[in-house]
């Protein structure tokens, strides 16, 4: 899902649909307690992505270790 562009935004009902639709997708670690990484991967046709990566709990050690060898190069 893309960010919307600033101004867009620009009543209640747009600002709920778009909330609604960004936290069923990015709230579940939260709501889990899980630890998670949420990493600036990229840009497609200019539009920066990222890319979250969760773990188990307790796992912050081995998410921490998975995410420096799998971007090993670019960081």
């Amino acid at each position: 899902m893309i960010a919307p562009r600033k101004g867009e935004l620009d009543n209640m009902k747009k600002c709920r649909d778009y909330y609604g639709r960004t936290m069923n997708i990015t709230s579940f670690s939260g709501i889990a307690c899980l630890p998670e990484i949420t990493l600036p991967v990229g840009k497609i046709q200019n539009v920066p992505f990222g890319l979250s990566l969760a773990s188990a709990h307790h796992e912050d050690e081995f998410l921490l270790a998975a995410v420096k060898q799998l971007f090993k190069d670019q960081f």
